[in-house]
């Protein structure tokens, strides 16, 4: 089964329609999981989401979404990573080694759980992911969303 991280970006404009990716992150969301592919994502991505949700759109948004994530566990199709002491350790390492980069520490334990489970492809509207090497879906413009869906369908 394939594999796919999902970042707080993609969370966030999944959940938020007034999100200028909101409809691009909803098709590609949908599209993952008519695919049957396993979504991945981490405590810190989960704490960040429900936090920006909270004072961006509000507190029911947040308990919704909160819920829809514990429906997609019971439901197998999303994985939690809790981020640990090691988890958090390398990627202390990563944020102090790219100092000329603007990766949140979230960004850098995100990284440390996508390596470790030998994940390449990121769910995000955040570039940091791109700098790292891994493959960001489905992008910043209509011609690579579709893209992305057409790549994703022909790796399966």
């Amino acid at each position: 089964m394939r594999h796919i991280f999902v970042d707080t970006s993609a969370w966030y404009a999944l959940i938020n329609d007034a999100d200028a990716n909101h409809r691009r992150a909803k098709s590609y969301y949908l599209s993952l999981i008519k695919r049957r592919t396993a979504l991945v994502t981490s405590s810190d991505v989960l704490t960040e989401s429900y936090t920006r949700l909270r004072y961006s759109v509000g507190h029911r948004f947040a308990v919704r979404f909160h819920g829809m994530m514990e429906m997609a566990q019971r439901q197998g199709i999303l994985r939690v990573v809790w981020v640990d002491e090691d988890i958090a350790s390398e990627a202390w390492d990563i944020f102090e080694r790219y100092e000329d980069q603007f990766f949140s520490f979230q960004d850098c334990t995100s990284f440390v759980i996508a390596r470790r489970l030998d994940i390449r492809d990121v769910f995000a509207f955040d570039e940091d992911f791109g700098v790292m090497g891994f493959r960001v879906w489905p992008g910043h413009s209509n011609q690579r969303a579709s893209a992305a869906v057409v790549e994703t369908s022909k790796e399966m």
